[in-house]
């Protein structure tokens, strides 16, 4: 009765995602389970949001966000069968979730790579970001602010009011582990359906991109729309509050190109 109650008033709360919810539970009924699985495999500050908010475009995809993010271990095959196994409206051609490298964030038993290697037909778009270096910066400034997402220009803060400070042992510490996670998921899913695309690209080659995602979806090609925008995009030299020390710390190495990027 509880969870009845509450959900009558989240739709009266928010009337219209109530009736496209209606919609959508009502075309699923119907709906067939003859898709694409896939899902967008990553590191948070890598642009996933606003890969995610492209695909969401897409009229035959169907994508949502963190959904192992925090599920408990109980639970974790019900979540996996309800995001790939579930029956969906029939204009969607491929169905998926994003997952980041550490998900869930509160089990390391490794379930949640058996349940997907399970998966026949799942697909893999890892997405990376060839500057580690900003991953880590935009990470950071997320973190301290505690704003994670972006839409409108209007939120825009500025350089001056996002400075950080990183110590050299965790910029190399950083860049190690993202760069670990990234060789871990490609022996993962080696054999897998994989593409790998790259924020700077998607960045600088929305469209071509994109045709690339969705051919590899097996879905029709669809002009890319979004609502999210690029966070951070300032030069590093305004968003590290000591870059002289990391510019001269890691010179000659992969980080100092990071610094310039």
């Amino acid at each position: 009765m509880t969870s009845t109650a509450e959900a009558i008033r989240k739709a009266a709360r928010h009337p219209l995602r109530a009736a496209s919810r209606a919609r959508f539970v009502l075309a699923s009924a119907t709906g067939h389970k003859d898709y694409v699985p896939f899902i967008v495999l990553g590191h948070a500050r890598t642009g996933s949001n606003m890969l995610l908010s492209m695909l969401r475009s897409h009229p035959q995809v169907l994508v949502r966000g963190e959904v192992f993010a925090r599920v408990e271990p109980g639970a974790l095959h019900a979540t996996v069968e309800g995001t790939f196994h579930r029956r969906v409206p029939r204009n969607v051609a491929a169905a998926g979730c994003k997952v980041f490298y550490y998900h869930p964030l509160r089990d390391r038993s490794g379930e949640l790579w058996r349940e997907l290697d399970a998966i026949r037909d799942l697909r893999v778009v890892h997405l990376r970001r060839r500057n580690i270096l900003r991953t880590i910066v935009s990470r950071e400034i997320a973190a301290q602010r505690d704003e994670w997402l972006q839409t409108r220009p209007a939120q825009a803060v500025p350089a001056e009011r996002k400075g950080v400070t990183l110590t050299v042992d965790q910029v190399r510490s950083g860049v190690d582990r993202i760069q670990g996670l990234e060789s871990e998921a490609d022996r993962r899913f080696d054999g897998r359906p994989l593409i790998e695309v790259c924020y700077e690209d998607l960045v600088s080659s929305p469209t071509q991109e994109f045709g690339r995602i969705t051919d590899f979806l097996g879905v029709a090609p669809s002009a890319p729309t979004g609502t999210t925008l690029h966070q951070n995009p300032e030069p590093l030299s305004l968003l590290i509050t000591n870059y002289a020390e990391l510019k001269d710390a890691f010179r000659g190495t992969p980080v100092e190109a990071w610094l310039d990027g």
